[in-house]
């Protein structure tokens, strides 16, 4: 069954291994061991490019299809994607 894939500024119907941009935030009491949930979600497949520590999140990305996995990760109260979504470009204006 062919799904509906936001990213990198286009639709793709039926992407595989498709990345997505994610914010990961922490629970208030992970925010002290945040180098332990950033090794675990980096073991997991996440491509991890900052640290908030002060607020405790995490900056990064990661295959569409892990995103629920990096929610199971303890000490990660919620896994946010940015998408952007642009219309295509018409043959005409190219």
């Amino acid at each position: 069954m062919a799904g509906f894939v936001l990213s990198r500024g286009s639709w793709r119907i039926g992407a595989v291994g498709t990345r997505v941009r994610v914010a990961v935030a922490l629970t208030d009491d992970a925010v002290g061991r945040i180098r332990q949930v950033a090794a675990a979600c980096r073991e997991l497949g996440f491509e991890h490019d900052a640290t908030l520590g002060s607020i405790g999140v995490l900056t990064g990305s990661a295959d569409v299809r892990l995103v629920a996995r990096l929610r199971d990760v303890p000490g990660v109260l919620t896994v946010e994607t940015r998408c952007e979504w642009r219309p295509p470009r018409s043959p005409r204006f190219a």
